[in-house]
């Protein structure tokens, strides 16, 4: 019997992942890392990007991943080339001719073709040095030699930070007054910190009191991609109706196979949508977050296909940093405005609860036409409260009255919301704003830093400027500053 053929099969092209992603803990990473790492010879030349790009397991990885991974080769491929077993220094035989280099020559020729590595110890050093036929060793010692080794590295751009120097380091730094007493000086010099950014801003009890329910024409739907392992959704919910869609992204490969390439695209995005509508979807208005699938959205061409107008959702700054912080402030992102994709941020998370409940590891599409088909057919506890009675998404996605009698309640509640004591703020009115959480990042104040001013009001949500911004923010968010001025007028009016 002729020996198994190992590796791929033959004319079986691999196809490269271009998603991005850091986590380098999976277990593909891993993979990937011990295939590469096999290839770690002494003395072996550096295998090019796209020959490592080609190995089966690193092929699997996003742009993102293989390059944390590749240059992690690099180095330790040069690390492994440049361990030379040592031998006893000979610098005096290398200085009784004139006919070698330099070492000044040696170290600057060293340093400028090894951009990337590390730092070398004295130890290492000495090795590598060991190896130049030099004309001039002796004329310096080995830790002279050495110092302008290290400073020649650290002239290497990127091997060195530059760093503003800013800030008080006298100022005292606690916040507290009884820290700021037991730190401070004898004649009370010692300068003490200015910032008086609330640490604290109640957004249950605001969310309670001022957040207003969404409400849309008939046939709106809310759009966004779950994420379940390598299986990527399509999620589409009716704002009124609460009923909901879902279909895969990824494209069926054999009987169990899915494809993981091409999934986060306009035209996969596209191809989920029509088989929404060959399902019985009826959809007239379309909202999507900042999705690069859906910002790509040629909006002509699905207006004209399927009579559908699409629209991104606002967007708002998150982790707002005071004007000092310059590194963390050029880093700042938007999300999009959850009281806009609050609805389908829900569904997502009652699917995962309800996948959880069945112990499914893997939402597959099997289990999640289950779970959707479960979500329709269920009773739905606010469609419930606003109609006074027991009603699922499919009851009111099928009786257009009940639809109606809904969005009056709605906005009937939306109305006594934006009518109580409190939730009129009026233009040039200062206020604290709530600092939107980034995951990727710390903010430092649950305020944001700086001073703000309302300008204007518009559906549902204020505008708010100030620190060179214009913001656009919904009124659970915002807290009226204490203006002292006008509280001492309205008490002398009262009285």
């Amino acid at each position: 019997m002729p020996a198994r053929r190992r590796g791929r099969p033959p004319n079986k092209p691999i196809e490269v992942n271009h998603g991005d992603g850091i986590d380098i803990n999976s277990k593909d990473f891993t993979i990937a890392r011990n295939e590469l790492y096999n290839r770690i010879i002494p003395g072996a030349l550096i295998i090019p990007p796209e020959q490592a790009r080609a190995l089966m397991n690193v092929a699997k990885l996003n742009d993102v991943q293989f390059e944390i991974l590749y240059n992690e080769y690099v180095n330790k491929q040069l690390e492994v080339n440049e361990q030379i077993p040592e031998r006893p220094p000979n610098y005096a035989a290398q200085s009784i001719t004139n006919n070698g280099n330099s070492m000044r020559y040696e170290i600057q020729n060293y340093v400028q073709l090894r951009p990337t590595d590390q730092l070398l110890s004295l130890e290492q050093f000495n090795n590598v040095a060991n190896r130049w036929k030099t004309n001039d060793f002796d004329t310096k010692t080995l830790d002279e030699w050495y110092e302008e080794y290290k400073e020649l590295f650290y002239n290497n751009p990127g091997t060195t930070t530059n760093v503003n120097v800013t800030g008080n380091p006298q100022m005292i730094a606690f916040r507290s007054k009884n820290k700021q007493k037991a730190l401070q000086n004898e004649d009370k010099t010692r300068p003490v910190t200015d910032n008086k950014v609330p640490i604290k801003f109640n957004l249950k009890e605001n969310k309670a009191k001022y957040q207003l329910h969404k409400t849309a024409l008939p046939n709106t739907f809310l759009i966004d991609i779950m994420y379940c392992d390598k299986l990527l959704y399509l999620i589409a919910i009716n704002v009124n109706t609460r009923y909901l869609f879902a279909e895969l992204l990824n494209n069926k490969v054999g009987r169990n196979g899915y494809a993981n390439g091409n999934l986060r695209t306009t035209d996969s995005v596209l191809r989920a949508l029509d088989k929404m509508i060959e399902k019985g979807m009826k959809v007239k208005y379309l909202f999507g977050d900042g999705e690069k699938a859906f910002s790509s959205v040629n909006k002509e061409e699905i207006q004209r296909k399927y009579g559908i107008t699409f629209q991104s959702v606002p967007r708002i700054y998150m982790g707002i940093y005071p004007s000092f912080m310059v590194k963390q402030n050029l880093r700042r992102k938007t999300d999009p405005m959850h009281n806009s994709l609050g609805i389908i941020d829900r569904v997502i998370r009652t699917i995962r609860d309800m996948a959880y409940n069945i112990k499914a590891d893997v939402i597959t599409p099997e289990i999640m036409n289950e779970l959707v088909d479960q979500y329709n057919r269920a009773p739905h506890r606010t469609l419930s409260e606003l109609a006074g009675f027991s009603v699922s998404p499919t009851d009111v996605e099928n009786d257009s009255d009940l639809e109606s009698f809904i969005i009056r309640r709605i906005i009937q509640n939306n109305y006594n919301v934006k009518s109580q004591p409190g939730y009129q703020l009026d233009a040039g009115q200062k206020v604290n704003v709530f600092n939107e959480k980034d995951t990727l990042m710390k903010r430092r104040t649950i305020v944001q830093p700086g001073e703000y001013t309302v300008t204007g009001y518009d559906n549902g949500v204020y505008q708010i400027q100030g620190e060179g911004l214009v913001q656009n923010i919904p009124r659970y968010k915002l807290r009226p500053k204490k203006e002292w001025g006008f509280i001492f007028k309205m008490i002398f009016y009262l009285n």
